[in-house]
């Protein structure tokens, strides 16, 4: 069941029509409901240690997701089609081809950076960090810039596609009170299949950042090594958090139940 804050945090900012949301409101009221931490799982390579090295985060197109559908949502083109009078014939197959083009490029003015609520999950581990041989990123998340906070944002997890049809019924009746935030209320859907990730994530839209890129957002405040992580891999990553100053901690196999745990490692 989705959060109340985060009901009322949608309907500030999901509207059809941009003259009724509250985007100022509905930063401050996330910012009242920020997790205290979020994670990023990564396995230990290249990418993964010059970004803890350099305190950055990669930040990539929806479409490069492992999911699919990924900011993809659905309209009815015959809904649409039917709102224009004397319509020409194959009206409705071109209206499809003109908007699929369209959510395509839009797609692509997104630049996405994941993480995660708890560093414990089990299926967290196997899926994100090379089946327990990476690691887990932890950041303080009033440790970020504010820059980054701002545009950090709960995934919501729903049943079925996110619907388009409001927004682009509205066109035709007020074209100029276009909501153009509907690219990030769409990015902030996802499947229900994926509820475990418990996702924040970081979002630039409308091409703040024009290209796929590391980007600065601070130094992780720990650092979790995964259960299975080797002698190798741990050296690396020990380096790195004895220059930074940041805590390293290793994750255990309890021994009477399903769990993870973590434990303070002195570096």
């Amino acid at each position: 069941m989705t959060e109340p804050w985060i009901e009322e945090f949608l309907s500030l900012i999901g509207s059809e029509d941009i003259t009724k949301i509250d985007f100022e409101k509905a930063i401050r009221l996330k910012e009242q409901n920020l997790p205290k931490s979020i994670f990023k799982f990564r396995a230990v390579n290249d990418f993964a240690l010059k970004n803890l090295s350099d305190g950055t985060a990669w930040f990539t197109s929806p479409s490069k997701y492992n999911d699919p559908y990924d900011c993809v949502g659905t309209l009815s083109y015959a809904e649409l089609a039917r709102t224009v009078s004397n319509a020409p014939p194959n009206y409705e197959q071109a209206l499809r081809q003109h908007y699929e083009s369209i959510f395509t490029s839009l797609r692509e003015t997104l630049k996405i950076s994941s993480f995660c609520t708890l560093h414990t999950p089990i299926l967290m581990w196997s899926h994100y960090a090379d089946n327990h041989r990476g690691f887990c990123m932890e950041y303080e998340v009033q440790d970020l810039p504010e820059g980054i906070r701002r545009i950090l944002f709960p995934v919501i997890y729903i049943s079925t596609l996110f619907d388009y049809e409001k927004y682009f019924q509205n066109i035709s009746k007020s074209p100029l009170n276009f909501n153009i935030f509907f690219t990030l209320v769409s990015a902030l859907h996802k499947a229900k299949e994926w509820d475990y990730e418990s996702e924040w994530r970081i979002a630039f839209v409308h091409n703040a950042l024009a290209n796929e890129s590391n980007y600065a957002i601070g130094f992780p405040k720990a650092i979790h090594l995964g259960a299975r992580v080797s002698e190798a891999d741990k050296d690396k990553l020990l380096v790195i958090c004895r220059k930074r100053g940041i805590e390293v901690h290793e994750m255990r196999l309890a021994r009477d139940r399903f769990e993870l745990t973590s434990n303070p490692t002195p570096i």
